[in-house]
């Protein structure tokens, strides 16, 4: 009897990890499907622009590090919160994980605060989820306003320079900076792959405004 006890555990054990395993591919999958389609014109945010942006409703995560292993977990409990929602809201669709930081000032490395993906204004709840593993998601909403971005393309290690531009930029136009560093990523590392990072495609952008 026990040996029957042990081996009904590991059949559901083993399906549960299949289980996991199929809905993990499937989430990769569509993440990079979705990302192949977005920049159409290669030429989109090659320089800073400035432009108004109206509020955003998000899914959000609050980071407790900057590691790989939170973000993969930060991502997970994303997807499957959006992927929840749609039982009751079906047209949602997936939008590209964004990424806040602390104030950015010339020279120093921001630290990550927040992991964020966008949602339609319709939500007005988030469901349960069986997560206890995962970070908890809340549900947000961003004010933008004026913003100055730029794309940068590489790995998220080398922004630097493309980053330097954008704040040149800003201070030249003769606004300041009112919130840390935004970054949406259109193309970057996945769910349990890293791809390759001379592919990236990351919006970098803040939310500015002209002094009084």
């Amino acid at each position: 009897m026990r040996f029957l006890k042990n081996s009904a555990l590991k059949k559901i054990t083993f399906k549960k990890i299949i289980g996991l395993l199929i809905f993990s591919l499937l989430i990769t999958f569509i993440f990079h499907y979705s990302r192949s389609k977005i920049l159409r014109n290669e030429n989109v945010l090659a320089e800073p622009e400035i432009q108004e942006l109206s509020l955003q409703k998000v899914l959000s995560v609050t980071a407790q590090d900057d590691s790989v292993s939170f973000r993969k977990d930060a991502y997970l409990a994303l997807y499957k919160t959006l992927y929840s929602l749609k039982k009751d809201y079906p047209e949602i669709k997936e939008a590209p994980i964004r990424a806040r930081f602390a104030k950015v000032e010339k020279g120093i490395t921001p630290n990550i605060l927040i992991y964020a993906m966008p949602v339609p204004n319709a939500v007005v709840a988030l469901p349960v989820l069986n997560s206890a593993d995962l970070p908890p998601v809340t549900l947000e909403i961003w004010p933008y306003g004026q913003v100055a971005q730029i794309l940068y393309k590489g790995p998220h290690a080398k922004k630097s320079d493309t980053l330097e531009k954008l704040l040149t930029f800003i201070e030249k136009k003769g606004y300041i900076i009112i919130n840390g560093l935004e970054e949406e990523y259109l193309k970057g590392p996945g769910l349990f792959f890293k791809f390759d990072p001379q592919k990236y495609q990351t919006i970098l952008k803040f939310k500015i405004k002209k002094p009084l």
